[in-house]
């Protein structure tokens, strides 16, 4: 479990001369920088989705800019595919790691 990983790890940090608050605060820092890489998700409530489709509207700009092909914004249904696509991908991402860990804690 993860408090016994946390004392296991603080334990081995401190036999080989680590300071338990540097310890603590890389903890600390590895907890912070999993939340920043789940935040740039490209999921609609993160904030990855506001920057997934600024890219996505950008390359579509650039494409209408260097070609004479007319682009027009993108649809409320082409956006709703978008989120379901990313939304599946990470649904289908979190079940695999689900699956995995139990079939760990089995063995």
């Amino acid at each position: 479990t993860m408090p016994e990983a946390f004392a296991t790890g603080a334990t081995t940090a401190q036999d080989e001369g680590i300071p338990l608050f540097a310890y603590i605060a890389m903890a600390g820092g590895v907890i912070n920088l999993s939340l920043a890489v789940l935040n740039v998700l490209p999921l609609y409530p993160l904030d990855g989705y506001h920057g997934a489709m600024a890219v996505v509207d950008g390359s579509r700009r650039f494409i209408h800019r260097h070609t004479p092909r007319r682009f027009a914004p993108l649809s409320m249904w082409q956006m709703r595919w978008f989120v379901r696509g990313t939304g599946a991908f990470f649904g289908v991402f979190v079940g695999a790691v689900f699956f995995h860990d139990i079939v760990r804690m089995i063995q």
